[in-house]
């Protein structure tokens, strides 16, 4: 395999021809020649594959609460994105004042768990891009979702 007339990894192929190439990653728009060569010397007529970005299109959250609704219960949130293998999520948490709190920084963990000290009204925020992906910025996202939901103030029946 090459790119740009320089080789980017090579591989031999099993009894049944079939093969994997271990590669890095390659820019979006790089085109990657591949040709294979038998055992007398032949080369095959070249297949391209172009490098295309991978870019998280939608992002969407949903919880479950450790029994009820109420504060000093666990709230678990759970991310699922469309668009990229990759995905990378970014969670916070904005409260009725609108003070927010970064509960996990991009990382490959699509769940989070949090335990509210207070009752209110709170916002879940997440944020998702490609984890090859950094934009200019830290805060730099592809895809974004929030969610209001209530904690209660009281335990109440179970």
């Amino acid at each position: 395999a090459k790119v740009d007339d320089e080789e980017i990894g090579n591989t031999k192929a099993n009894s049944e021809g079939d093969f994997k190439i271990e590669i890095s990653k390659q820019l979006a728009g790089a085109v990657i020649l591949v040709t294979a060569t038998d055992v007398s010397g032949n080369e095959s007529l070249q297949a391209q594959v172009k490098v295309t970005d991978e870019v998280v299109t939608k992002v969407s959250v949903s919880y479950v609460v450790n029994g009820n609704h109420a504060f000093r219960n666990v709230h678990q949130f759970t991310a699922a994105s469309e668009g990229s293998r990759n995905a990378v999520y970014r969670f916070l948490l904005q409260d009725a004042k609108g003070d927010i709190t970064l509960l996990q920084d991009y990382g490959v963990n699509s769940t989070v768990s949090w335990t509210p000290k207070m009752p209110g009204t709170y916002k879940i925020i997440v944020l998702a891009k490609d984890q090859f992906n950094n934009g200019f910025f830290s805060h730099y996202n592809e895809a974004k979702t929030e969610m209001t939901f209530t904690v209660d103030p009281s335990k109440g029946k179970k």
